[in-house]
């Protein structure tokens, strides 16, 4: 339950403080059942990065939903568009509760059954993500970084500087400013 994640008492994560970004997802994600990103970029890396919450996130069920830009790396892009069926090997790792830490070990590794088990999502309407492109009337690109997760009964708003890639956890300065609804 979100009620139970200790927030930092500035309700803001920062890349350079005790509590950076990494570590809200990190909380969050064993807990909620949904969570809907609308950001500038998203990149499957993040996956990886978030594997051990992930993982338990996915097997829980959940729905992740994502708005983005329409500058998506080509690997993401296949599976992202790809109408493609997968076996349902996938499945195992995603319904299994005995094989947890099977499922963070494929997070983490990014190889091809990574994909199938982001596809197996996909084709369960359980990851859906929408790359946009700004009106033409507006130059550049749709570049918000919001985020809501609920856990079915209480919500946390998310906005700040972050995308959903690895980079934006392990290499940029960012920050994350949430609150409670």
């Amino acid at each position: 339950m979100l009620t139970k994640i200790t927030l930092p008492k500035t309700h803001s994560y920062h890349t350079d403080s005790e509590h950076p970004p990494l570590e809200l997802y990190l909380n969050v994600l064993p807990v909620i059942k949904t969570m809907d990103l609308e950001l500038g970029f998203f990149s499957s890396a993040v996956f990886s990065v978030l594997s051990v919450g992930m993982a338990q996130f996915i097997q829980n069920g959940v729905r992740l939903r994502i708005v983005t830009n329409k500058h998506i790396l080509e690997k993401d892009s296949d599976f992202i568009f790809s109408n493609g069926k997968v076996s349902e090997e996938a499945g195992k790792y995603i319904k299994d509760p005995n094989k947890l830490k099977e499922l963070q070990k494929i997070l983490e590794k990014r190889e091809r059954h990574f994909y199938n088990c982001l596809l197996y999502l996909k084709n369960k309407g359980r990851l859906i993500i929408q790359p946009i492109q700004q009106k033409s009337s507006l130059r550049g690109l749709p570049h918000s970084k919001i985020c809501v997760v609920s856990d079915g009964v209480n919500k946390l708003y998310c906005s700040g500087s972050a995308n959903f890639t690895a980079s934006a956890f392990l290499v940029n300065t960012e920050n994350i400013d949430v609150s409670p609804t």
